[in-house]
C-alpha cells in the first residue's frame, strides 16, 4: 500500500477501532462475488479468534460455487445482525453505502463504520476509509489489516483470502495482477491453501442450472456498434426456466467478453427481488473507462469491470447503457 495514501493511517484507525469494540457486524454488496465473500469471512474468523463476537450478514444467496466454503451459521439474517447490538459496523467491497444493507447504513452516527475497499468508485461513506485502489481485491486489504493487527491466520482464512484474490484478478490473468497481490498470494500459500480444490469447485464444476442459464445466454448473445459491443439478456423467465437464480451470473459476463473483437461486454438482467430495475453489468477489453460510464448512470466499480442499476424496462435500461457505451467508443 502506498504510504502516501493515507492508507498505513487508515490501517491502523481499524485496527485501533475493532480492538475497542466487542460485537461487531460484516457486511458487503449484494450478490457476493469471491472477494466480497471471501474477504468478509476471513476477517470474521480472525475477529473471533481474538475473541470478538462477529457476525457477517448482507451476503446471501451464497452462489452455488463457492457453498463448500462457507460453514453452517457463518451468515446470518440482517435481523439477527441487528440484535446483537453492535459497537462496530464493517462494510467491505461496497463502492457506496447503498451498497450495504439499507438496516446497517441508517445505524451510521450511532455505530461507527468502518469502510474497507478496492473500488475506483468508492466515495469514502465510513467514518474510517481503508481505500486502496492498488489493491487487486479487497482480500488484499483485509490481509494487509491482518497483517498489520498481529491477528492470526489459518489454513480456513488463507483459503477465503486465495478465493478473493484468485477471482478478482480472474486467476491472475487482469491487468490488475500486480507484484504486491502475487505476493500476497505467495504467503497465503504457505498456510496450506489447496489451490487445486478451489479452482475445481469455482472454475471447473458447473451444475446443470448453471449449464442451462449459459446456453440461454449464448443464444440471448446480441451485437452492437460494428460488433464491439457484445451483450447478453436474461429475463426472471430465463432464470425460471434454468432452474438457477441471479446469484448463478457471475461469470456469464464473460460470454460477451470473449468474443473476437469485442471492446466491451454488457450483461443485462432481470432480479426477482428488485422488478423495476434492471441490473448491468460491464467489462472492457480495450481502454473505455466503465467505472466512469457507471458512474454516470449511478453506479460505479473499476475501469475495466464495473456495473448499475437502471429504473424502467429492459429495452429503457438497454437502450441507456448501449447508447452510453457507444458514444464512449467513438
Amino acid at each position: 500500500m502506498d504510504q502516501e495514501s493515507g492508507n498505513f493511517q487508515s490501517i491502523s484507525e481499524c485496527i485501533t477501532a475493532i480492538s475497542a469494540a466487542k460485537r461487531i457486524v460484516i457486511t458487503a454488496h449484494p450478490k457476493p462475488d469471491g472477494d466480497a465473500l471471501g474477504s468478509s469471512l476471513a476477517l470474521k474468523y480472525a475477529l473471533e479468534k481474538v475473541g470478538k463476537q462477529a457476525v457477517a450478514t448482507g451476503l446471501e444467496p451464497v452462489p452455488n460455487r463457492y457453498q463448500s466454503f462457507v460453514k453452517s451459521g457463518d451468515i446470518i439474517s440482517v435481523d439477527e445482525a441487528l440484535a446483537i447490538e453492535a459497537d462496530l459496523i464493517i462494510a467491505l467491497d461496497a463502492g457506496s453505502i447503498e451498497r450495504i444493507p439499507k438496516e446497517l447504513s441508517e445505524l451510521k452516527g450511532r455505530v461507527k463504520l468502518l469502510n474497507i475497499d478496492h473500488h475506483i468508485s468508492n466515495v469514502g461513506f465510513g467514518d474510517i476509509n481503508l481505500l486502496d485502489t492498488g489493491s487487486c481485491s479487497t482480500g488484499e486489504i483485509v490481509y494487509q489489516l491482518l497483517m498489520a493487527g498481529g491477528y492470526a491466520i489459518d489454513q480456513d482464512i488463507a483459503t477465503l483470502l486465495w478465493i478473493a484474490i484468485v477471482t478478482d484478478t480472474g486467476r491472475f490473468a487482469y491487468s490488475n495482477t500486480t507484484p504486491q497481490a502475487m505476493h500476497t498470494a505467495a504467503e497465503l500459500l504457505k498456510y496450506g491453501v489447496n489451490t487445486e480444490d478451489v479452482d475445481r469447485k469455482i472454475y471447473r464444476q458447473l451444475s446443470k442450472a448453471e449449464l442451462a442459464i449459459r446456453k440461454i445466454a449464448i443464444q440471448n448473445l446480441e451485437f452492437r456498434h460494428e460488433e464491439k459491443i457484445a451483450f447478453v439478456t436474461l429475463t426472471t423467465a430465463d432464470f425460471d426456466a434454468a432452474g438457477c437464480t441471479v446469484s448463478d451470473t457471475e461469470d456469464i459476463i464473460e460470454i460477451p467478453r470473449c468474443v473476437e473483437g469485442v471492446d466491451v461486454a454488457v450483461l443485462f438482467y432481470e432480479d426477482k427481488g428488485n422488478l423495476g430495475r434492471i441490473n448491468i453489468s460491464m467489462r472492457s477489453n480495450g481502454d473505455c473507462d466503465l467505472a466512469e460510464l457507471c458512474a454516470s448512470l449511478g453506479g460505479g466499480g473499476h475501469a475495466k469491470a464495473a456495473g448499475c442499476r437502471v429504473k424502467g424496462s429492459m429495452s429503457d435500461a438497454q437502450e441507456i447503457a448501449l447508447q452510453a457505451v457507444t458514444a464512449r467508443l467513438r
